[in-house]
């Protein structure tokens, strides 16, 4: 667990939360109702009492008279600014106070700022382990460690659709390829209504029901050119090191990125005819109109609500459930603070704790000075005896009402305080709340500022993967929690996944074989051939359906595999091994098959019948230099043929142990040519798989209760399905 320290700025009280600004306000309150008494308006002076009652009431975001003040400064305030106001105090550009965007990606503010975009990338921060993810957040921290005095840095969330036009071309490829192919009739068309369907529902969700997700990015921003493009290299390049994708957005980029910061209700497609000239007025909104507690932009609603409040404790990632609200844009605005003034503000605001301490009446407020106490003594120590630094984090959630719910503030704010964590609706502040949660290099509530530690801030780590969008991908389903689509590619390599291994897991009737079975059927539509080793038969609708190969395990008739037939061996890379490694592969599967049927032999006699077999392949002409894939079935040895070898050998000169061993091995070999086991592996291989989808169905072989023949039978079907280079499933 991590600590969150508390205020660093508070205010100095003269009597319990109350500072000598309070007081004096008292004072003037108190005198109005002197006069009042003495005049004789008794009505009067009892109306301004009761309210004053009421007016010095604590809140959160200060005394009460402190709220009614911003909501009376509202009331006289601009409320409505346009694009081509007559006077530029109502323009919409005094909003933000956006200049131009440079080639490079460059933002130009009209104070003399510059700001440049970072796009972060996210992974699967929830199964690293505490080791790892420390490491991460060691590496994110020494990024905001780069900023100076003069340089500050937004952490950005916004809501994006999902954009799958990569998806649909590389379908249509697929489809295309599929039509003009050789396959067989019945499966082309199985594969075209399988590869549409597949188009149809991607672009559903491309371009008819848009799905969003979270697009995560960090501006940087300081007043020299020069010094912020190495800011820029020098962040990202921290930042990469925990494994993230990073992009330096260009101009066309920053441009998409900076109209997404105001509302998502555009294509982002069409910024590839904007000039120019106009770029900076299409990114612009046309219209916003400010009221107390929301505002309206360009025709939707939205909210701007800060956090006044964090807890105490908090753990790596805390950050993530935080900025993935739906329908939701993150802003944490990141100052550093100068050492020197940080060390200087928590001796004061320690004094202060401790005063608290001395004159509280209550032992709630003891306690909570107590807290408050520990862990600035606890921030003190880190930042005087550790490498860590202090910035001031304003952290602004905006709220916008695209799914026309009128109780879209009241939902992100039941999220935040699911995550202990306390908001204000800002009341009255909205106008300062739109300023600050905009890409701009200050932010107008200083109020809300919260001191927090290097360390503590980079453990926010919001990059964390809530979505699998592979590309190349089959999609397979969405989120159920957030409903993002799951586009699943089971042979990618990286980072994320290091093989194409993989485990369907959940309880009885939650899905797995429908999943299963539609990973199977859309893999086999892209013309992957794929292996099915059933042992409860319940493939066997799809394989026929797909005109696949069904092999009875249990019935040696309809696909025998001859333990001495010898497979070719493939490498890593999937080319065929050499006839070397081949041959002494296929002999150590054959040693693994003995030592299951020969039950109850001793290693003696195994060894004995690994030698017989040596030497019976070389009877037949048969070594490790032999490229057994010229080979025709009938050519490879049988159970008989190891038999007569056997029979063949000199027995004058042996000894009894070895005679004994002799007779014991023609006793076991006798079982696979005259006895039980002849009709399953004594006869050459029958087994012919030509179709991308093969079904090897144990039902009947795990029927019969023999564990020794299902298990031989289990080897050498996984030594075939080794030997044809296909995917496992």
């Amino acid at each position: 667990m991590r600590i969150i320290p508390k205020k660093i700025k508070v205010k100095n009280t003269v009597w319990k939360c109350y500072s000598m600004k309070d007081i004096i306000v008292a004072l003037v309150v108190f005198s109005i109702i002197f006069i009042s008494i003495t005049a004789g308006n008794w009505a009067f002076a009892a109306i301004v009492g009761l309210a004053a009652v009421v007016m010095f009431m604590p809140t959160q975001d200060g005394i009460f008279y402190s709220c009614i003040f911003e909501n009376l400064r509202f009331m006289f305030a601009k409320k409505t600014y346009t694009k081509n106001a007559s006077k530029e105090k109502e323009n919409i550009d005094s909003l933000f106070g956006l200049k131009s965007i440079k080639e490079n990606g460059l933002i130009c503010y009209k104070n003399g700022y510059h700001g440049r975009v970072i796009k972060i990338g996210q992974k699967n921060f929830g199964i690293e382990d505490v080791v790892q993810q420390n490491i991460d957040i060691e590496y994110f921290a020494n990024a905001l460690k780069l900023l100076d005095g003069t340089q500050t840095a937004d952490i950005v969330k916004i809501d994006r659709p999902v954009t799958l036009d990569k998806f649909s071309e590389d379908l249509f490829d697929k489809f295309t390829a599929v039509k003009e192919s050789l396959d067989d009739e019945n499966i082309r068309k199985i594969k075209e209504s399988v590869l549409q369907e597949r188009i149809d529902a991607i672009d559903r969700m491309n371009n008819i029901r848009k799905q969003y997700i979270s697009d995560y990015y960090i501006v940087v921003y300081g007043k020299n050119e020069l010094d912020l493009e190495n800011l820029t290299v020098n962040v990202a390049s921290e930042i990469g090191k925990c494994g993230i994708d990073i992009k330096i957005l260009g101009k066309t980029e920053t441009a998409v990125f900076l109209k997404y910061s105001f509302s998502r209700n555009f294509d982002e497609r069409e910024v590839a005819d904007i000039s120019d000239e106009l770029l900076k007025g299409w990114i612009m909104p046309k219209k916003v109109e400010f009221k107390s507690n929301k505002y309206i932009m360009d025709g939707t609603e939205a909210a701007v609500l800060t956090i006044a409040d964090y807890p105490l404790r908090v753990r790596n990632a805390w950050g993530a459930d935080l900025f993935n609200i739906p329908n939701t844009k993150v802003v944490m605005h990141v100052k550093p603070v100068d050492k020197f003034k940080a060390i200087k503000r928590i001796d004061k605001c320690i004094g202060e704790m401790e005063t608290r301490q001395i004159l509280s009446e209550r032992a709630s407020e003891t306690n909570s000075a107590e807290t408050h106490r520990e862990s600035l003594t606890t921030l003190l120590d880190s930042l005087q005896t550790e490498n860590e630094s202090l910035l001031d984090v304003t952290l602004t959630i905006t709220a916008y009402n695209y799914l026309n719910d009128e109780n879209f503030k009241k939902s992100v704010r039941r999220s935040i305080l699911t995550g202990n964590f306390k908001p204000s609706m800002l009341y009255g502040l909205q106008i300062e709340g739109f300023k600050s949660a905009n890409i701009s290099p200050t932010t107008s509530l200083s109020n809300y500022e919260r001191g927090i530690n290097s360390s503590s801030l980079a453990a926010v780590f919001p990059f964390v993967r809530t979505f699998v969008l592979d590309e190349g991908g089959v999609m397979l389903g969405e989120n159920k929690s957030n409903h993002y689509p799951f586009i699943f590619n089971i042979w990618k390599r990286g980072n994320l996944y290091q093989n194409s291994n993989g485990m369907i897991i959940g309880k009885s009737g939650s899905g797995k074989s429908f999943f299963l079975k539609s990973l199977i059927l859309n893999e086999w539509a892209n013309s992957t051939r794929v292996v099915v080793l059933d042992p409860e038969a319940e493939y066997l609708a799809l394989t026929r359906n797909l005109y696949g190969n069904i092999i009875d395990v249990g019935n040696a008739k309809e696909g025998r595999i001859n333990p001495f037939h010898i497979y070719k061996i493939l490498t890593e890379d999937g080319t065929p091994a050499d006839s070397v490694v081949t041959f002494n592969t296929h002999l150590k599967m054959l040693e693994s098959f003995f030592k299951i049927v020969l039950v109850g032999a001793s290693q003696d006699v195994i060894e004995l019948i690994n030698n017989l077999a040596v030497e019976t392949y070389e009877r037949k002409g048969i070594n490790e230099h032999t490229d057994c894939t010229k080979l025709r079935a009938d050519e490879f040895p049988l159970f008989s043929d190891l038999l007569d070898t056997l029979k063949s050998k000199d027995k004058t000169d042996m000894d009894s142990l070895t005679l004994r061993d002799m007779r014991t091995a023609e006793l076991y070999l006798q079982k696979f040519v005259t006895g039980r086991y002849s009709d399953i592996w004594n006869g050459f291989s029958t087994l012919e798989t030509n179709a991308n989808l093969i079904d090897f169905n144990f039902q009947s072989l795990f029927a019969n209760k023999n564990n020794v023949v299902a298990n031989a039978q289990m080897c050498m079907t996984r030594s075939y399905v080794k030997s044809i280079g296909i995917s496992k499933i």
